[in-house]
């Protein structure tokens, strides 16, 4: 694989925005976070099924994300045509909605059995229930995000990894929806390791409702092409702004940020990279050219032939 590693940054937009556009950029993401996480709350105490509770909030997250997009585009050059729109939003439908369903029958109910031999091999709970929601949540982030953050480095780190995850980095504009771009066989797989661990330690469902509205917000926000100012927030959580240098088709740049949802592991492992606000000059993939068919993507596990180790 080709790295090229100097470039001349192409200046596709001004780095400020002036009027009602500063202020907004600045708090749209803790906003809209905040806004979420307190109407998934409120769900939970009026006993709303959590499906419900879980799906009205991505609608509205979803669309919150497109008036963004075209109040504040990151790069004009990002706009998506209906296409790519439409082939997102099947893989969100299928890989991201579809394998959770698949995942919620097969694994997880083995892995709620395995906490319960813990549970009573130790004689008490895994899980600190009695700690305020607040906490719980923080806790169930750090947890579920050191399986997110190894199984996406196993996925950078082989061959029979990259096929599965290549897809994901095929996209040259990242839009909200391109978090949803993702290969079955990668959802499986990622899924398995991030929310299972919390299964396991026997999560409340409470809890466990507000992480999944974290992590589905957090991933339509951090591949948006939104403008948005998160300041110090880069440091801790898994943003947009540096979530793009993840998806650089620079290999030194792309083997880096490999958090789902915080940067908490990229720092404790040395992989954290935001140098500055532009983010990358490239998306995608240097060497391959992966063509915005849905069958194909379906088939790169099988047809991907070349890899270079990245990290």
């Amino acid at each position: 694989m080709h790295v090229r590693t100097e470039r001349q940054h192409p200046i596709t937009k001004p780095l400020s925005l002036g009027g009602w556009k500063l202020p907004l950029s600045q708090v749209a993401y803790p906003g809209i976070l905040m806004v979420t996480l307190a109407a998934a709350w409120w769900g939970t105490i009026m006993d709303f099924k959590p499906a419900v509770i879980v799906a009205l909030i991505l609608i509205f997250s979803v669309v919150m994300a497109g008036i963004l997009e075209y109040l504040l585009p990151f790069r004009n050059s990002w706009r998506v045509n209906s296409r790519t729109f439409m082939i997102d939003f099947i893989h969100s439908a299928v890989s991201s909605n579809g394998v959770f369903f698949l995942v919620q029958l097969s694994v997880y109910p083995v892995l709620a059995d395995v906490g319960t031999r813990f549970i009573e091999l130790a004689g008490t709970g895994l899980w600190p229930s009695n700690w305020p929601l607040v906490l719980q949540l923080a806790l169930a982030l750090l947890i579920a995000d050191f399986g997110a953050y190894w199984v996406h480095r196993f996925m950078h780190a082989n061959r029979i990894g990259w096929r599965m995850h290549a897809l994901h980095h095929s996209t040259q504009r990242l839009h909200f929806l391109a978090s949803g771009r993702a290969h079955p066989f990668n959802a499986f797989l990622t899924l398995s390791c991030e929310a299972g661990l919390l299964v396991m330690l026997g999560i409340p469902s409470g809890t466990l409702i507000l992480f999944m509205v974290f992590k589905g917000v957090n991933g339509l926000l951090q591949h948006s092409n939104i403008d948005l100012r998160p300041g110090l927030l880069n440091y801790v959580f898994a943003t947009n702004d540096v979530h793009r240098w993840h998806h650089s088709d620079n290999l030194v740049e792309s083997s880096k940020n490999f958090g789902n949802t915080t940067m908490i592991w990229d720092h404790v492992f040395e992989s954290f990279y935001c140098p500055h606000k532009l983010g990358p000059a490239h998306l995608g993939i240097s060497d391959a050219h992966v063509p915005e068919d849905y069958w194909v993507h379906l088939g790169l596990p099988f047809t991907l032939i070349h890899y270079e180790k990245s990290c």
